[in-house]
């Protein structure tokens, strides 16, 4: 039985999500593959300070179907974003970068390739600008 892919967006670039994402991930074995959208350089940049070991997997959208996902790569969409550190200060910087990756997640719910979406957290104050109910 195939599973459909969960597809996880990293939101904020800044925020401790990585960390969460990697011991989700080191606890329990998912039965669906896991694809996450964020920037590979900022997951580099994470994973040596939380001194993680993981193979990454860059994964190219309109090309899916060809791809045989499994546990022992981190399945990345890179979304482009540059930063030198990898705990910075959170502000309207990643709006842009914010704005892309989930558009590429929608864009996976809505092509039927995937119906599970987890979002990781981003800031209500910058990317919202505090316009929200």
């Amino acid at each position: 039985m195939t599973y459909k892919p969960i597809i996880i967006v990293a939101g904020e670039p800044n925020s401790i999500f990585f960390e969460i994402y990697f011991k989700a991930i080191n606890y329990k074995k998912f039965r669906s593959p896991i694809i996450l959208i964020a920037s590979l350089e900022i997951l580099k940049l994470q994973m040596k300070k939380l001194n993680i070991k993981k193979k990454i997997r860059l994964i190219d959208f309109f090309k899916l179907d060809e791809y045989k996902f499994d546990y022992k790569y981190i399945n990345l969409i890179n979304v482009n974003y540059k930063q030198s550190k990898p705990f910075e200060k959170i502000s309207t910087n990643s709006k842009d970068y914010i704005s892309k990756s989930f558009k590429i997640g929608l864009d996976f719910m809505n092509n039927g390739s995937s119906n599970i979406f987890i979002n990781g957290p981003i800031s209500k104050k910058h990317f919202l600008k505090k316009n929200y109910p």
